[in-house]
């Protein structure tokens, strides 16, 4: 289906339906997969996004996060948190390095992109 054919609220859901179903997939398959940046079985070629809800301990953060492939295997990635609680640290793992993450940002060049976020020296799973 192409892209200028779906509605753009039709396709963000169905996008983003489409990255959880990839991602729970790649889970209950072993897991490996789950940390790459686009999962498996979606268009190779669009950008497409996904919001993730973590929590530890009753609080967390949403974390919305985009792909788009920039060749060769590597996406050019996008964050935003958009939902905090207090004292809840936001992190992402890029190509296996741990970062803080900021309230939004992107980088480029990357293979690999989950994200959990941390209170305290408990942790959320990477998703």
């Amino acid at each position: 289906m192409k892209e200028d054919t779906v509605p753009s609220a039709l396709n963000t859901r169905t996008t983003s339906a489409l990255a959880t179903a990839g991602v729970t997939a790649a889970l209950l398959l072993g897991g490996a997969t789950a940390a790459t940046a686009a999962p498996r079985g979606v268009d190779a070629a669009a950008t497409h996004s996904t919001c993730n809800a973590h929590t530890v301990d009753g609080r967390g953060a949403e974390i919305c996060r985009t792909w788009t492939p920039t060749g060769g295997g590597y996406y050019y990635v996008t964050w935003e948190v958009t939902r905090s609680t207090a004292n809840v640290v936001p992190q992402g793992r890029f190509d296996g390095k741990v970062s803080t993450l900021r309230v939004s940002g992107n980088r480029s060049g990357v293979k690999d992109f989950v994200t959990r976020v941390c209170v305290e020296k408990r942790c959320s799973s990477w998703a």
